[in-house]
């Protein structure tokens, strides 16, 4: 069937695949890269806001600590009652912060879920004790008891949670960080995978058109030339028979 295409059709066919080639190098090219981008905007929109929300709810379980301690150590019922209520500020912005944390970055949400819950498993039981001796009625045995509690038991559970936020918040970092690096590999891929491609696609389509036209011309020249016939033009006044030779009128002198 394309060897009945007549050779201008040929040419624009292959124009068009060239440039249906090239359109989709640059469909290829403009996808990548905004994929790229993309991906960069919520690299750094969603992680670092994360880590950093993280970073200030860890700083909000040692200021609970603090707290505690500052319970135990109180000799009035007021110095008790401002002990409590910090406590009491310090695990609501634990819990707010974290939850920042998982809206901020939804692919962390399971693990900020699952500190909440370890850090109200460590305050009901591993600090229950402290906590009730410090805010309890104030002796010197009660403050004694609450403070070996804390120190032994309360505390090192509270800072085992924040040492594993810390950790997770450099795994977050290193995961960024990859991240970057691939997106960089995929972005000079495309950079240089594109112009190749386009270029590898007019080569093969420019042969295809010279292999078109040498074709053609060879075929032009290979066909025999059908002999033309000649016809004789007929005469205008068909021959007849001869006419006898008219007489002359000369006569010799007298």
């Amino acid at each position: 069937m394309y060897n009945h295409i007549p050779m201008t059709w040929k040419i624009y066919l292959l124009l068009i695949l060239l440039g249906v080639v090239s359109l989709a190098g640059a469909l290829f090219a403009s996808y990548s890269m905004k994929d790229v981008d993309r991906t960069y905007a919520d690299l750094l929109e969603g992680p670092p806001r994360a880590i950093l929300s993280i970073s200030r709810a860890n700083r909000s379980s040692i200021e609970e600590i603090a707290a505690i301690y500052k319970a135990i150590a109180a000799t009035t019922q007021d110095e008790v009652e401002l002990g409590r209520k910090a406590q009491e500020r310090h695990y609501g912005n634990f819990n707010e912060r974290l939850n920042n944390a998982a809206t901020a970055y939804p692919a962390v949400a399971d693990a900020m879920a699952g500190f909440r819950k370890e850090h109200d498993r460590i305050l009901g039981a591993d600090c229950r004790e402290t906590v009730r001796l410090s805010t309890g009625p104030k002796t010197a045995e009660n403050d004694a008891l609450a403070l070996q509690q804390m120190v032994s038991v309360c505390e090192p559970a509270l800072r085992r949670l924040a040492d594993q936020m810390v950790a997770f918040n450099s795994k977050i970092d290193e995961g960024m960080h990859a991240k970057g690096r691939e997106l960089t590999a995929q972005a000079d891929f495309t950079s240089k995978a594109t112009p190749a491609a386009i270029a590898l696609a007019t080569l093969v389509v420019l042969a295809a058109a010279v292999f078109a036209v040498r074709r053609g011309i060879v075929a032009s020249r290979a066909s025999p030339t059908r002999p033309t016939c000649w016809r004789s033009t007929p005469p205008s006044n068909p021959p007849g028979p001869a006419r006898p030779a008219r007489a002359s009128r000369w006569s010799p002198p007298r």
